[in-house]
């Protein structure tokens, strides 16, 4: 006769699944998603009480489904194990369903926020250190999370326990109600971002402006020096070695804890995120939201949107020029009279701006994608009212048209060079490139293949003829070339947004989410030669640039003029100008409608496939 009074297995899972409801929703869904209205100022109360409610729906749907597994396997192993079946004094000894489930799930999350992407740099003694060793730095850490898991846990059951005897659902209904009236209480309190109305007045005058210097800004995504100084000791980047022995060089401080496009949208304006909020690849939006959200990091929203989206619950969308709230340094420079030249300029040329100058001429970001489509259509390019927003001119895609059809790296370099032979050189030259920092996430296990287990990865790099050693090589070759072709006296500012550091335990072989510094290089004009400096920082590129333009640096610019690069001449005779701000512009080059607005599907899917291929999405 059996005497367990157990309840059935079916109603163990169900209380074990209405448990995990309710840590999932509150603890995570509740939390995260009012990070994400802090993280992004969200101004809507509306979409923050959708936001919430999408969350919680979405983890604790699966913290219950890991609660109800937990609770399932307890039982079923319990019925099987002979000697199990015992009375209700057994019972009371039986694995606590609730603390196990709650520390299944807390011990995958936090042991995933705690590895996942973690790198030498993070580690002690990183630089001497191999993978056994990060492997036992892994286990460290994890036993550290597995005992804040259990104890989280424990009270969680515990609380569960008793609340259920004190009528738990006022407690709960307080609860949910206290998050929600957060969440609508602080979108109450941001103000929607606005573009300010135009004042020319407050602008310098063109005519009163100092002539300039020619500039090219070399924008290197992910350069670094511990991968290209070892490179020029052997012998490999010449080019480079010239440059570094004429010009200034040396380490750019970035901003720890972001991304690739919130960094160049700091370099590119001067602004700090929270002055041009734009704070990752793409924004979300679930249905019923008006504004979408930029996802927190390591809150593992954004991977989840992933699985909603291919259901049609959720949708995201790339950035482009107007998700950016700053003035570009092109934007400035065009509008104060000075001619510009632009070979990409990663998501905020997207779309190309029109061209005053006519020696001025601009190639946006997504020009190779967009050419191979059109291509195909029956009209020619320049007859396409849309090529205007990849091109000014359009017809330049008509000429340059072979070239885009190679790599990234290699139609953006050729590219330039190509209109350096075509056209006059501009005051100021803009190139970006995304290839530095895809061949390192790919294909650093080969430049310091004791970092990693003996594992090979199919598919490393962006391209299969492409990895650290080739790419700088080619970058190199490319250097050399382009000092041939622009004219003396031109200042040349190399700069990247952040370096790499290998990590064991990911998609990718490299990450930087920490900030390691990125690469600074100036040769030419007043540049002081052969000289390192240590203390410069992304954001003194926006100023320093504007300066050597014979432009005033706004008030606004969270940088400085990088006046201990400069010969002693150069800053006795050539005092920083100063503006207000240059506000004013905005409104020229940004249409207002913010993030999140729709972009063509066939644009859309082509951003974010290009993010998967490199890792960074799911």
């Amino acid at each position: 006769m059996r005497t367990d009074s157990r309840p059935p297995l079916a109603e163990q899972v169900r209380r074990s699944s209405v448990a995990g409801l309710v840590h999932g929703s509150l603890l995570y869904g509740g939390v995260i998603s009012f990070l994400h209205v802090l993280h992004n100022q969200l101004p809507s109360a509306w979409s923050s009480v959708v936001l919430f409610l999408g969350s919680s729906l979405l983890y604790g749907v699966g913290c219950a489904a890991v609660f109800a597994a937990v609770a399932l396997t307890l039982e079923t192993g319990r019925y099987l194990i002979p000697g199990r079946r015992g009375d209700r004094a057994d019972h009371d000894r039986a694995p606590d369903h609730l603390t196990a489930g709650a520390f299944v799930f807390n011990l995958a999350f936090w042991f995933l926020v705690a590895n996942y992407g973690l790198t030498y740099d993070q580690m002690p003694f990183g630089e001497h250190a191999s993978a056994p060793g990060m492997l036992a730095w892994i286990a460290l850490r994890t036993l550290f999370v597995a005992g804040g898991s259990f104890l989280v846990a424990w009270l969680f059951a515990r609380g569960w326990r008793t609340m259920r005897q004190r009528k738990g659902k006022t407690f709960l209904i307080g609860a949910y109600g206290t998050l929600l009236a957060l969440h609508v209480g602080l979108a109450i309190l941001y103000d929607p971002p606005t573009i300010p109305p135009a004042d020319p007045t407050t602008l310098p005058d063109p005519a009163a402006l100092r002539p300039p210097r020619k500039v090219v800004l070399l924008a290197a995504d992910g350069a670094d020096w511990r991968v290209m100084e070892p490179l020029v000791e052997a012998g490999e980047m010449p080019n480079l070695d010239r440059l570094m022995a004429r010009g200034v060089h040396g380490p750019l401080e970035s901003l720890p804890g972001t991304n690739s496009p919130v960094l160049w949208a700091s370099i590119y304006t001067g602004l700090e995120p929270a002055e041009h909020r734009l704070l990752d690849f793409f924004s979300i939006r679930l249905p019923g939201m008006i504004r979408g959200v930029y996802p927190v990091h390591r809150t593992f929203f954004k991977e989840s949107i992933g699985y909603l989206e291919e259901v049609g619950l959720a949708e995201r969308t790339t950035v482009n020029r107007d998700d950016l709230y700053g003035t570009l340094i092109w934007e400035v420079a065009s509008a104060l009279g000075r001619s510009i030249g632009v070979v990409d300029g990663y998501y905020y040329s997207f779309p190309a701006p029109p061209m005053s100058d006519p020696e001025s001429y601009f190639v946006a970001y997504g020009a190779d994608r967009f050419y191979s489509r059109a291509s195909e259509g029956p009209r020619p390019l320049s007859a396409r009212q849309e090529a205007e927003d990849y091109a000014r001119p359009p017809e330049l895609l008509d000429r340059l048209g072979p070239i885009l059809s190679e790599g990234e790296f290699r139609w953006q370099s050729r590219a330039l060079l190509e209109l350096l032979e075509l056209r006059p050189q501009p005051d100021f030259l803009n190139f970006y490139s995304h290839q530095p920092d895809a061949v390192q996430h790919g294909t650093w296990r080969s430049f310091r293949p004791r970092r990693y287990l003996p594992i090979s990865r199919e598919g490393d790099g962006e391209e299969d003829d492409f990895d650290i050693f080739v790419f700088h090589r080619e970058f190199d070759r490319f250097l050399g070339k382009l000092v041939e072709r622009v004219e003396p006296g031109t200042v040349i500012l190399l700069v990247s947004d952040h370096g790499h550091s290998p990590t064991l335990f990911h998609a990718v072989d490299t990450m930087h989410r920490h900030g390691p510094p990125g690469v600074f290089l100036m040769v030419g004009g007043p540049a002081r030669r052969g000289v390192r400096i240590s203390d410069a920082h992304l954001y003194d590129v926006f100023p320093t640039v504007l300066h050597l333009l014979g432009l005033p640096v706004p008030q606004t610019a969270a940088g400085r003029v990088l006046d201990e690069a400069f010969s002693d001449e150069f800053r006795e005779t050539t005092p920083v100008a100063r503006v207000a701000s240059y506000e004013a512009l905005l409104p020229i080059f940004h249409t207002g409608s913010g993030s999140g607005d729709p972009v063509p599907k066939e644009r859309q899917d082509e951003e974010l496939e290009k993010l998967r291929a490199l890792g960074y999405i799911r």
